[in-house]
């Protein structure tokens, strides 16, 4: 009888460690997938997380060619610029050579230096106003 009850006892507590490992197992199913929908997430969020990172790249290129061209349209503007300003400098410079009135002839003016150049202005200016003069008075 004592045996019988012992018998007895093991088998309780045999049946107890089985439905406590049918616990633990059905544990060990939830949790594992559990990770497998974690890792299926982390998966996803990598490709988005690539395809930003790509697109940002992207973006920076595209940021840096702009910057470029930028730059080279600037630097052309200047050019521009500078070469209007001294065309301007050197009509007013011809301007106020020639009395305010306007002139065939340039004195270019090199901006970069801040000199005067001479350009084709040679010494008949008396030959020319002795025949401006001369018109003028066969239009009278």
């Amino acid at each position: 009888s004592e045996l019988a009850a012992e018998l007895k006892k093991l088998e309780f507590d045999l049946k107890e460690l089985k439905d406590n490992l049918t616990v633990k197992e059905t544990e060990l199913k939830t949790i594992t997938e559990q990770n497998k929908m974690l890792k299926r997430e982390i998966k996803s969020k990598m490709k988005s997380d690539e395809s930003v990172v790509v697109s940002l790249e992207a973006s920076k290129a595209a940021e840096q060619a702009t910057l470029i061209r930028v730059g080279y349209l600037t630097e052309e503007t200047d050019k521009f610029n500078r070469g209007v300003a001294r065309k301007a400098a050197e009509a007013a410079t011809a301007m106020l050579s020639n009395n305010g009135r306007y002139s065939d002839k340039t004195i270019p003016f090199d901006i970069t230096i801040g000199s005067l150049k001479w350009e084709s202005i040679g010494d008949n200016d008396g030959d020319d106003l002795s025949k401006k003069k001369n018109n003028m008075l066969r239009k009278i």
